[in-house]
């Protein structure tokens, strides 16, 4: 009875709705491209072949008329966009109702459009279901240039949706890459640095915990490529983000990654000098904060390794942090002591045991603060009930047994591992010799993308650079700048080295003014005179220079009353040589002529002027008459 009225009643309502959706283009596209997935879901054993195909074409439909319209790239809210986000998101419940008897047909043009739209949250949605998809599609080489797609937009949410689940994606993807049956799409070098360019994608992001999930996901990498390649490739970047890391998660699931890393190499030297530099980049780091990281690792260590292996390489450094300067490091490491003596065995580590109970006891009679006094004594209280194991567990024979098959396995299985790789890398480089070693041409109705390479140039794909804020510097010149000495226009400013050819050119003038009209010269008045000697004087102490006519002023000196500037006259017929000298009372020192203003060194100065003097007009005339 439900079966039928599924089919007779709720599948012909469905239809209805969605074609009238689609023919008005309103707010109910949305509603039925958000719900799509869930009716196909729910529908597919009461659906006839010619409803699967309808409920198909509908979705396309839906999918490629937002297509069209979001490559214009009006409005980023529209119907037709919002509808494409909702297709994006059912996409996977999609390839799981349809499986791959239509994916390479029909679904993955329209997964292709996904992954290289504009929109940044329909590649978020694409991303956050791409694990569904690979494992819907195993070993489909068609998705690997789909994934890199979505990497190369640089868009850090879209990435950090990729690597939250790059466990399972990866395994999929790496299994295409060194198939030679598939086709050389992409090898797996240029796999391993796609990943590996992932990580600067996300870690000058604020968003650190998609950055923890990325280095915590690519432990799997350990099982996917021999151990000689992925000492070349992820340890240096994994060393870097156990230094440099921003957050402190990030630092611990990187180091723990490390250490799994290391575990999978079988060169004992190689394996060192991971642990060298825990102990001494890390754990005797002048830098608390790495000394602080080590302590932070240590408990991950004791899960991940066997008593044995712990005990002989990372326990003495972590011991010796009982004299440590700071003291929040030597109460974490008290706090670590009872966690240290659960996996202990008496009698074979009662010397470990013994040690670890005189640190508590230097530890309380060294402590001067109170509150610190209280939590050594806390966890010697917890260090005391711990209890020690008397045998070996299961869990630390495992262990051990894996340990030693991990590195005491033969040289033959790693090396035609590495064979293998390396030949697959080599067939992959190999052109095709002739068209009948091609690969098969894909079905009708699949896009073209996918023979072409996956390294697309495209000008109008998004793109988002780091960059670092560089400092901008503001220089401020306090007074305004000096001519140069050259420079051959007039200055506007009064300055000491335009002084000699202005007094030149206004003596000139004077002379000639002089000797066109002597008979109009009047006799000046002693206030007059003293009042334009006033105004002739400038306000920083510079002497005032005045203009004389033919007539001589007598050779003695006289002083100005209300004024502290003293007449120095000369017998001379040249105006040039008149000047007038501040007194005994002035502090500037008395020039002996007008040519004795120094030139401006060259370079920089900072000039100041606070002058009143003005430049006189060619009409004014200015006579001065010796009064008796």
């Amino acid at each position: 009875m439900i079966a039928e009225s599924r089919k007779n009643a709720i599948i012909p309502l469905l239809r209805k709705s969605a074609d009238q959706a689609l023919f008005l283009q309103d707010e109910t596209l949305n509603v039925v491209a958000k719900n799509f997935g869930q009716w196909i879901f729910h529908l597919k054993d009461s659906m006839s072949v010619s409803d699967r195909k309808w409920f198909l074409d509908t979705f396309i439909k839906i999918a490629s008329l937002a297509q069209s319209s979001s490559s214009t790239g009006d409005n980023t809210n529209s119907t037709q966009t919002l509808a494409r986000r909702m297709c994006a998101y059912n996409f996977p419940c999609i390839v799981l109702v349809y499986g791959e008897e239509c994916f390479m047909e029909r679904l993955l043009p329209i997964l292709e459009g996904f992954c290289s739209d504009p929109d940044e949250d329909i590649r978020s949605a694409t991303a956050a279901g791409f694990h569904e998809i690979v494992n819907l599609v195993p070993n489909e080489p068609a998705l690997i240039p789909p994934f890199i797609e979505l990497i190369r937009g640089g868009a850090a949410e879209v990435v950090a949706h990729l690597t939250g689940n790059l466990d399972r994606i990866l395994p999929h993807l790496y299994k295409c890459a060194s198939d030679p049956s598939t086709g050389p799409r992409i090898s797996r070098v240029q796999l391993d640095r796609i990943i590996i360019g992932c990580n600067r994608l996300i870690r000058g992001t604020g968003s650190w915990r998609a950055h923890h999930s990325y280095l915590t996901n690519i432990a799997i990498v350990r099982k996917l490529i021999p151990t000689k390649d992925l000492f070349i490739s992820f340890v240096p970047m994994l060393k870097q983000e156990v230094l440099t890391a921003r957050a402190i998660p990030c630092r611990v699931a990187a180091s723990l990654t490390l250490l799994l890393f290391m575990r999978e190499n079988r060169e004992k030297s190689e394996r060192q000098t991971i642990i060298d530099f825990f102990i001494h980049s890390v754990a005797k780091h002048r830098s608390c904060h790495r000394r602080r990281l080590y302590l932070d690792i240590f408990p991950l260590i004791m899960a991940s390794f066997s008593r044995a292996f712990f005990r002989e390489n990372f326990l003495d450094a972590l011991l010796k942090m009982a004299n440590d300067s700071v003291s929040n490091i030597r109460l974490q490491l008290c706090h670590l002591l009872p966690k240290i003596k659960e996996n202990l065995i008496l009698p074979d580590d009662e010397n470990i045991l013994q040690q670890m109970e005189k640190i508590v006891r230097e530890m309380l009679s060294k402590e001067q603060n109170s509150f610190s006094r209280q939590l050594i004594q806390t966890y010697a209280c917890e260090l005391s009930r711990a209890e020690t194991k008397v045998r070996p567990d299961k869990a630390d024979d495992a262990k051990l047994k894996e340990e030693k098959e991990l590195w005491e396995r033969p040289l033959d299985k790693e090396n035609n591992n590495e064979e293998q790789a390396n030949r697959n890398v080599k067939d992959e480089r190999k052109p095709p010799a002739s068209k009948d070693n091609t690969l098969k041409k894909p079905p009708v109705g699949v896009s073209n993308k996918v023979d072409t390479s996956p390294w697309r140039t495209r000008t109008s794909q998004p793109k988002t650079a780091i960059v670092r804020p560089q400092p901008h510097v503001v220089v401020r010149s306090p007074s305004p700048m000096p001519r140069p000495i050259n420079d051959g226009r007039k200055s506007k400013l009064p300055l000491a080295n335009a002084s000699t050819k202005h007094l030149s050119r206004a003596a000139s003038a004077l002379a000639n003014r002089a000797t066109a009209s002597p008979e109009k010269s009047k006799p000046v008045e002693r206030g007059k005179l003293r009042q334009q000697s006033n105004n002739n004087t400038c306000n920083d102490g510079l002497p005032a220079v005045q203009s004389n006519n033919t007539k001589s002023l007598p050779p003695s000196q006289t002083q100005a009353k209300g004024t502290g500037l003293r007449r120095s006259t000369t017998e001379t017929t040249s105006l040039k040589q008149l000047s007038v000298t501040p007194g005994r009372s002035s502090n500037v020192s008395t020039p002996r002529s007008s040519s004795a203003f120094r030139r401006p060194p060259s370079g920089l100065i900072k000039v100041r002027s606070f002058s009143n003097i003005e430049k006189m007009p060619a009409q004014m005339n200015m006579k001065i008459r010796t009064i008796e």
